[in-house]
């Protein structure tokens, strides 16, 4: 996240497939931004998803992502 300050990423996954808290954590491993002034701020992620299809069961996990 290209952010100054404090920032907050809400993902809502319906699918039949969501993703894991290890695949979430992976985007701490975020490629080079490129030339310039870019800062890279810490962000938190709320991921909300159907932990089974049926019945619909909602879940939901928190990360703070720290970018080096």
């Amino acid at each position: 996240m290209k952010y100054d300050g404090l920032a907050v990423l809400v993902l809502f996954d319906f699918s039949k497939t969501p993703y894991t808290e290890d695949q979430i954590e992976s985007f701490r491993d975020w490629p080079s931004l490129g030339k310039g002034n870019h800062k890279k701020s810490a962000f938190n992620v709320a991921y909300f998803y159907l932990a089974k299809q049926r019945p619909k069961t909602p879940s939901v996990f928190t990360k703070n992502i720290r970018v080096g």
